[in-house]
């Protein structure tokens, strides 16, 4: 699957049922914009509010070297944040 001349590669994939060889895209990424098929602000799953403060903190490194969330996780010392999240670029 492509969007324009490139094609979309596969970061991160989890399939909620194992037998099944069905595979789901609900987010993309290219450069710094991140979208997803879905509201992620409707869930209780914070991962992917994470993701995208990892992502704005790397941009603006020099201004800050981190960003805080709720519940005081720091983003910029989790080096696993979005590994299990299926997106793909």
């Amino acid at each position: 699957m492509s969007f324009g001349e490139k094609p979309l590669k596969s970061l991160w994939h989890n399939q909620e049922n194992a037998g099944s060889e069905k595979k789901v895209i609900v987010a993309v990424k290219q450069g710094n914009l991140l979208g997803t098929a879905f509201h992620p602000e409707l869930t209780a799953d914070t991962r992917w509010h994470s993701y995208f403060l990892k992502m704005t903190s790397e941009v603006g490194e020099e201004a800050s070297s981190s960003i805080s969330v709720a519940g005081g996780e720091d983003t910029s010392s989790n080096e696993q944040l979005g590994n299990d999240l299926p997106i793909y670029q």
